[in-house]
């Protein structure tokens, strides 16, 4: 080895030669200029200095024996030196020597460096320095190496950092063999990686620190500081978030190219500070909920969750510590979002809707495709503005979400359930003005239609039980208003439609003379007052309300003709009012509602189908009721016997007592009629309530075709006070051939008998003797009813029968189907 004496004297040359040189050049200066120094045939050194200087230090490394790795060695700390203290020592350059001194010693397995005349602690010591501020300006690489857009140098110098540091991590594996077992390049790798991970994510740390705590003086460098009227708190944390994304940005940009070799920096800048915010801004919100929820704007709030929102899907969301979780924040804005569904809704509704519906003339322009009036665009589209406020948080948390429109639907509910009430008041006051009135319906059409959209823009059928549940019910109540205003609309019309159909009943009393003439001129006025309706309806109604009015009205037509001209209610009419209705006259009738139903129906697609009108129930019951017109009396009671099945429901639901009897049936050889025996039992139980004698007898009837001029009514004698009188009376009824048994039925009456009155009804109970044909002869039990009960169908019959008041067995036909009981007060 070298002499030490020598070695401590070459140092200080050195270093005394290295220092001036730093101060004569303002820096320091190293050349580019390799070469081989004396004695040295394995290493080619870099020179240390410029001319003089540089043969200074070779001649007394020659004269007095220094190696060649002594001197880059010392080299070497002189440099660290000035790199620690001045910050000027290219770090390339420090780097490249430190791998050359790496190369010498590893020959040998780094045995060499044990009897390094420099000194091996010595050298560890100058490592173990240059680490530590190496160390320290990764912990603030944002300030030691400052990004500029115009001159990279910094940027180049931090990656030479970087370098360095890893030459010294490798260099202490594999010649100094500490931290690992000196092989292998994943032991680098790893401590190198963890190393700048760890002072890269403290500068973060650091940076997030000095930017929270001087946010207006840093923002000052980025934006013009206006004033503004937003609370100072969102202020303050909108520049927050602001330049926490300016930090991202640049560390994406310019810094991860440098890092990425070692770790993902972008994603560790990102998570880093987003846990920061994270933190902070969660401890702000609830630790200072009722701060921010009396003193800030809930559509402030609002807009500031949308920029958390923003810097979380675009910076946080991928990453792979969030990206297969569900974020937290939205949970922390919750109470301001239910605060301002619940703002929007009172708004609305108490603002909104007030001052649209004032301004709406209910009135459209001629001509034109849109039938509704304006205060439907404004309620929908303040509407749809909370609704896209709630689509641009796109709240991630399902649950959350779903809970949000459950209150959003709330909201569309009792708003437009008022609008609807609203408008309706508005329609029960201009019924007379048709055109206001067509507005109003679609207007409540319109309504539908865009809750529809509304709905489908939530999610339709995917949306949460209870939001899906709410829309359907306001769907059900507004058809059921629609439906309503339609009825009212008919209604207003109906009294006109009245008065030209009981026009048309007077003119039909001059068919019986005007046979074979043609009688369309009868339905005229009703075809003109049509014809003025229609045309509003035309041009004022969207097809789809257009027609279920149209149907209505229809409906109604067909309605007021049954009432007036077809199935009159007799009980209503004086003697001189009844008016029988003949075959010629259903035949005009129906010839009448032909003509009405074309105009009803066109080509256009405006009006009904005809099929349509045809497929209706009220439809082809008049046609059949007109057809019934011109069927005899015995043909009408035949029909009506074989389809009246339960005329003793009543007595079923509410028996006023019963009746016992015995009818037998049989048909004697080569006799011209059947013979019917009925036998009266006795009575029982009978509900009867007078202050007089009660008198029970009973009252039988055949029913049935071809029984004028037949005896048809047989009575029992009276039993004086008791309930269940005991009669034992037979009586024998004739049914004509070639009428069928099958056809006719038994009506019983129990009466109270009355002096010099019309006897009074107890029950009534019919047996048809389609029950007897097939075995000849029954006994049975009726049970006595106040009334008969009639379906539609029979009913028809009976008001048709009832028309022919020159017809005796019409006439006492209809008097047994309409008998009824009268309590005794």
């Amino acid at each position: 080895g070298i002499n030490a004496e020598y070695g401590i004297q070459y140092q200080i040359l050195h270093e005394t030669l290295f220092n001036h040189l730093c101060e004569v050049n303002n820096g320091v200066n190293i050349p580019a200029e390799t070469r081989k120094f004396k004695g040295d045939e394995l290493d080619e050194w870099p020179t240390f200095f410029d001319g003089p200087a540089q043969d200074i230090v070779e001649e007394f490394a020659t004269r007095f024996g220094i190696e060649s790795i002594f001197m880059a060695m010392t080299q070497f700390s002189c440099l660290t030196q000035r790199f620690i203290t001045k910050k000027d020592a290219p770090p390339q350059d420090v780097s490249k020597l430190l791998a050359l001194i790496n190369s010498h010693y590893r020959r040998n397995n780094g045995q060499e460096i044990n009897v390094s005349n420099f000194g091996k602690q010595k050298f560890t010591t100058v490592l173990d320095r240059l680490q530590s501020s190496l160390r320290e300006n990764l912990a603030s690489y944002k300030a030691v190496y400052p990004l500029n857009r115009d001159n990279k140098e910094k940027l180049d110098d931090l990656e030479n950092s970087i370098a360095l540091l890893t030459s010294i991590v490798f260099f202490r594996l594999k010649v100094l063999q500490q931290g690992g077992n000196g092989g292998g390049g994943n032991n680098r790798r790893t401590n190198t990686n963890m190393i700048i991970k760890d002072r890269v994510k403290l500068c973060l740390e650091n940076t997030y620190d000095f930017i929270r705590t001087k946010t207006d003086e840093v923002y000052a460098k980025y934006a013009n500081t206006e004033e503004t009227t937003e609370h100072p708190k969102i202020a303050y944390w909108k520049k927050l978030i602001t330049l926490i994304m300016i930090e991202m940005r640049e560390d994406q940009l310019y810094y991860e190219p440098i890092f990425n070799k070692f770790f993902p920096h972008a994603a560790l800048s990102a998570q880093t500070f987003w846990e920061l915010l994270s933190r902070d801004l969660k401890k702000d919100l609830t630790e200072n909920l009722e701060t921010w929820r009396t003193e800030l704007e809930t559509s402030d709030v609002m807009g500031f969750q949308i920029m958390v929102k923003f810097l979380y899907d675009r910076k946080i969301a991928h990453l792979p510590e969030y990206e297969n979780s569900l974020p937290e924040y939205p949970k922390w804005f919750e109470p301001f979002v239910m605060k301002y569904l619940q703002e929007q809704d009172s708004k609305i509704k108490k603002s909104f809707l007030i001052k649209s519906l004032d301004k709406d003339t209910f009135t459209v322009q001629p001509n034109s495709t849109t039938k509704h009036s304006s205060s439907v665009i404004d309620i929908f589209s303040s509407l749809r503005a909370t609704y896209e406020t709630l689509e641009k948080m796109k709240c991630p948390i399902p649950a959350l979400r779903d809970k949000y429109k459950n209150r959003f639907c709330e909201t569309i509910n009792a708003v437009l359930i008022e609008y609807t009430e609203r408008i309706i008041e508005v329609f029960k006051k201009s019924l007379g003005t048709l055109t206001t009135s067509c507005v109003i319906l679609c207007n409540i059409h319109q309504v539908r239609v865009e809750l529809e959209s509304i709905f489908k823009m939530m999610g339709g059928e995917q949306l949460d039980i209870t939001a899906k549940q709410t829309l359907e019910g306001t769907q059900k109540r507004l058809k059921e208003a629609r439906n309503n205003v339609i009825s009212d609309i008919v209604k207003n019309i109906k009294p006109e439609i009245e008065k030209c159909i009981r026009d048309i009943k007077n003119d039909l009393r001059n068919v019986r003379s005007k046979n074979g003439e043609d009688y369309t001129d009868i339905v005229s006025p009703l075809v003109e007052f049509f014809d003025v309706v229609f045309k509003t309806f035309v041009e004022n109604l969207y097809d789809d309300v257009r027609k279920p009015l149209l149907q209505q009205t229809w409906k109604k037509t067909l309605k007021l003709f049954e009432e007036i001209i077809i199935l009159p209610d007799i009980n209503s009419l004086s003697q001189e009012e009844v008016q029988e209705l003949n075959s010629k006259q259903s035949q005009v009738v129906e010839h009448m509602l032909n003509n009405l139903k074309a105009y009803f129906t066109d080509s256009s697609g405006k009006c009904l189908k005809a099929k349509n009108l045809e497929k209706m129930t009220e439809m082809r019951d008049l046609r059949k009721v007109l057809s019934q017109y011109r069927l005899t009396t015995d043909t009408l009671i035949k029909n009506f016997v074989n389809q009246a099945d339960n005329q003793n429901r009543f007595a079923d639901e509410d028996s006023q007592g019963e009746i016992q009897l015995q009818v037998d049936l049989f048909e004697p050889p080569g006799q011209e009629h059947h013979d019917c025996t009925v036998k009266v039992v006795s009575a029982s139980r009978l509900h009867w309530n007078t202050t007089k004698m009660f008198r029970p007898f009973v009252e039988v009837n055949l029913i049935g075709p071809g029984t004028s001029g037949v005896k048809r009514k047989f009575t029992t004698g009276t039993k004086n006070k008791t309930y269940s009188p005991l009669f034992n009376e037979s009586f024998h009824l004739k049914i004509m051939k070639p009428n069928d048994p099958f056809d006719y039925e038994l009506q019983f009456s129990v009466k109270d008998w009355c002096l010099m009155k019309t006897d009074l009804l107890v029950g009534v109970a019919v047996m048809p003797l389609r029950a007897v044909v097939e075995t000849g002869s029954i006994q049975d039990r009726l049970d006595l009813g106040r009334s008969l009960y009639l379906t539609k169908e029979n009913m028809s019959i009976v008001i048709i029968l009832s028309q022919r008041v020159h017809d005796e067995v019409a006439q006492e036909f209809v008097k047994l189907k309409k008998v009824e009981r009268t309590e005794i007060v």
